[in-house]
């Protein structure tokens, strides 16, 4: 994904007063006012706010993905399935690169590109729950439910990384929460019955998903039509410090060392998370009947989004530096390898099915751990690294090392269990 954003240049004189004429500063404020990094705590409201936002954009997607047990059992892709819903995910990139490419020579406006996804989420949900059955339009539903969330990966995160370190934090764990309460969902469908029996069907599954999408979206839009008036007075106040400082330009600084290496982190564990859902259902095939896998692979969905929840609350708790970024960065890459080799080989062959339970769900949860931690981790380290304009940059391009890296890693596995699945 490209950085969807306007001019990169910096005025010394009015930098404050000309970045509220900049996009991502107006999303700031349509969600939660003013924008003054660390001026002062976030209210409750505000926080409130940037966790309905990280909800929304991976909804419609979080929710195609909790369904997978149901999916991977009733369908003749079988578990061939999760490959090809990670690689329509990554399909959805093209969306901000689409974006970019109109927005190129004026600003976008973001607030309306967010709003108008997240119509294009509810609209692929309610498909979803009368053409399920139809694997070409499911996955073309994948592919804008992709969209949405590839949308929001770069914009949400440039956008919060100006807001106090609590909103940062609310938004990156509501992102995942999106993604537990829809395993929660699919739990109480699918938990303990029988293949083919689920408690009710992927028809209701999806339409109360759309109107939970819609009700993210509609509070959305009431936000940012809240903020509209207050930001037109700031404007029109602060146009003659913009014109003053408009020859005041700076040198841009260099980039700190450092975001290179945060860069590279986001490669690797944007890489290895969007493997996983090829790997999971190779996984769970392993062992007993279809009924036993579609257990275990629920239940390694439950603790994989239970634990990304956690792992970005802890950030809370450990503190943030370089040999914590390593430490964590091991036991992704641990945990991942572990998932890897019970997907190529018959893990059946090793332990038992009660065994495997326990196992194979945990593992999923630590690997998801490190990684929700990480992933927070890095995006408020990179806070520190400089002014504003500089915030934005690498987080910008965090944001599209990260969607590259993924892109890359589903490309490879799709041609992996292509030739040989």
């Amino acid at each position: 994904m490209l950085p969807a954003f306007g001019s990169s240049r910096s005025h010394s004189g009015g930098d404050n007063v000309a970045s509220l004429q900049s996009p991502e500063s107006r999303l700031l404020r349509a969600i939660s006012g003013e924008s003054h990094p660390d001026a002062e705590e976030a209210t409750c409201t505000e926080i409130s706010a940037w966790y309905l936002t990280g909800m929304s954009g991976w909804w419609s997607l979080n929710i195609i993905t909790a369904e997978l047990p149901f999916f991977v059992a009733e369908l003749p892709e079988g578990k061939r399935l999760g490959n090809l819903i990670a690689v329509c995910t990554q399909v959805g990139n093209i969306a901000p690169i689409f974006y970019k490419a109109l927005t190129r020579r004026r600003p976008g406006n973001l607030v309306c590109a967010i709003g108008f996804f997240q119509v294009v989420g509810v609209v692929a949900l309610a498909a979803c729950s009368v053409l399920w059955r139809t694997t070409p339009i499911l996955l073309l539903c994948t592919v804008l439910a992709g969209s949405v969330g590839c949308m929001s990966s770069v914009t949400y995160w440039a956008a919060v990384a100006q807001r106090p370190a609590s909103c940062v934090r609310g938004m990156s764990v509501g992102m995942t929460l999106g993604g537990l309460l829809a395993t929660g969902f699919a739990a109480m469908q699918l938990a303990g019955c029988e293949q083919g029996s689920p408690r009710f069907s992927p028809a209701v599954f999806f339409i109360l998903a759309a109107v939970i999408q819609a009700g993210q979206g509609g509070a959305f839009t009431a936000r940012s039509c809240g903020q509209t008036g207050g930001q037109n007075g700031q404007a029109a106040n602060g146009q003659g410090a913009v014109n003053g400082a408009e020859n005041c330009e700076t040198t841009k600084p260099p980039m700190p060392r450092i975001a290179k290496f945060l860069m590279a982190g986001c490669f690797i564990v944007y890489a290895t998370t969007y493997t996983m859902p090829t790997l999971m259902p190779f996984m769970a095939g392993h062992f007993g009947s279809a009924t036993a896998s579609q257990q275990l692979l629920l239940w390694m969905q439950v603790l994989q989004n239970s634990g990304d929840v956690l792992g970005r609350l802890a950030t809370a708790l450990v503190q943030g530096n370089r040999i914590v970024l390593l430490t964590w960065m091991l036991l992704l890459t641990a945990s991942f390898s572990v998932c890897l080799l019970t997907s190529v080989y018959d893990a059946s062959l090793w332990f038992s099915y009660s065994f495997a339970v326990f196992l194979l769900p945990v593992t999923c949860g630590l690997f998801y751990f490190s990684r929700g931690l990480l992933v927070t981790t890095m995006y408020l380290y990179a806070r520190g690294l400089g002014q504003q304009q500089m915030v934005q940059e690498i987080t910008e391009n965090m944001g599209f090392c990260g969607q590259m890296g993924a892109l890359i890693a589903n490309f490879a596995a799709f041609v992996l269990v292509s030739l040989w699945a």
